[in-house]
């Protein structure tokens, strides 16, 4: 490994040549590094340039990230391997972790779907996404909202993750579009800072995701439609869509690597919540789906019986299951809603379940219920067909 010299010291896998100074903070000029132990560290930092030098080689299976950082600490790039070289002379990312486009003028971005020019602070051609949201401009950034938002892909604003939210909520990629129901719950979760939202196509990618992250939260909110309808009859127990696919017993049972993966995630006293109609429906065998999932999370799992709805007040502590709200024009769908309206059930990893009445969300997507949880009344199925001790009889005169 080459040595520092007088005006530069040893960093882990290579060395940094000085230091710089910005937002009051230090951190290396120029980083060189020219090899990695055991796919660490995570992430590098510089102020200039992060430079992979001399025979370095990625690891197996190794993903990590480097920071170029401008006054704003904004920019930043993901590397994984065979990906993860970049010539020594500097760095190719910059604002929103986006590659420089040198084509043109030497100053333009590219976000794939449009080219972001810094200089004229605009992107050089319109959203193709346009009409699906007619209220923005054909050139919006972000969705309007720059201190908000990042700009994902030159299509659509992202939410970046947020170091103190404690709550993630999790979406499929149609969220945000025309043929994503519940919008206006995913539009409040975008400007509420106690909330991570994460957009996926299948819990593979979920895990994925998470583990991307590098955070446990306190609470998980799947937020996407149950498979009652359409997976009820042909299995004989509820799904719950994450993303594109819809997840039922066996499933959870097939792909229990990535449902642990999620579930590690979450803190150990934390909570998933399940917000999709009827996944828990006994009348769908929805107590041992929910079940299901506790085991593989190894967290408790909240579920509705019922219709869930879901619209912009979902983490304003009000009821999610229940009769509709005629305000918002809400009917019920199913036969069976009524007659499972506010029951939701909780399943612990044990095997133990129980009714808890309705839920809510606080504005930190903390679930609480309309029945006051204890230790006493929850109870496994698995011995609720057990037979009683019967008194004896009275002696015959």
């Amino acid at each position: 490994m080459e040595m520092p010299g007088r005006n530069g010291y040893a960093v882990q896998g290579g060395w940094a040549n000085s230091n710089s100074m910005i937002n009051g903070q230090t951190y290396p000029a120029d980083l060189s590094i020219n090899n990695r132990t055991n796919n660490t560290p995570p992430e590098y930092t510089a102020a200039n340039s992060v430079s992979f030098v001399g025979e370095y080689e990625d690891g197996s299976g190794d993903e990590y990230m480097a920071y170029i950082l401008d006054a704003n600490n904004a920019s930043s790039s993901t590397s994984s391997a065979g990906s993860g070289s970049t010539n020594s002379g500097g760095f190719r990312y910059g604002f929103n972790g986006k590659e420089k486009d040198n084509d043109m003028d030497g100053n333009n971005y590219d976000y794939g779907f449009r080219i972001y020019n810094p200089g004229l602070g605009r992107f050089l051609s319109v959203d193709p996404l346009q009409k699906q949201y007619p209220y923005y401009t054909p050139y919006q950034f972000s969705g309007n909202s720059p201190i908000i938002f990042i700009d994902l892909d030159g299509k659509e604003p992202a939410k970046p993750i947020a170091p103190n939210a404690k709550t993630v909520l999790i979406v499929p990629q149609s969220a945000g579009t025309d043929g994503y129901t519940f919008n206006s719950a995913y539009n409040a979760a975008l400007k509420n800072p106690n909330i991570d939202v994460i957009k996926v196509s299948s819990v593979t990618q979920l895990n994925k995701e998470l583990k991307a992250t590098t955070k446990q939260y306190d609470n998980l909110i799947i937020c996407d439609h149950a498979g009652v309808s359409r997976e009820a009859t042909a299995t004989g127990t509820p799904g719950q869509k994450i993303g594109n696919y819809t997840y039922n017993k066996t499933n959870v049972e097939a792909y229990k690597d990535d449902f642990k993966g999620v579930g590690e995630s979450v803190k150990e006293n934390g909570s998933i919540v399940l917000l999709g109609c009827m996944t828990a429906a006994p009348q769908y065998q929805g107590a041992d789906y929910v079940k299901t999932v506790a085991k593989e999370t190894n967290r408790k799992v909240f579920a509705d019986q019922g219709e869930t709805f879901i619209g912009p007040h979902l983490f304003d502590n009000n009821p999610l299951g229940g009769t509709p709200n005629q305000s918002d024009n809400q009917v019920y769908y199913y036969p069976i809603a009524q007659e499972n309206a506010s029951k939701w059930t909780l399943a612990l990893p044990s095997g133990a379940t129980n009714e808890v009445g309705n839920l809510k969300l606080d504005n930190q997507g903390n679930p609480s219920t309309t029945k006051k949880l204890n230790n006493t009344n929850t109870t496994n199925n698995t011995k609720k067909n057990e037979k009683k001790p019967q008194p004896a009889p009275p002696p015959s005169n």
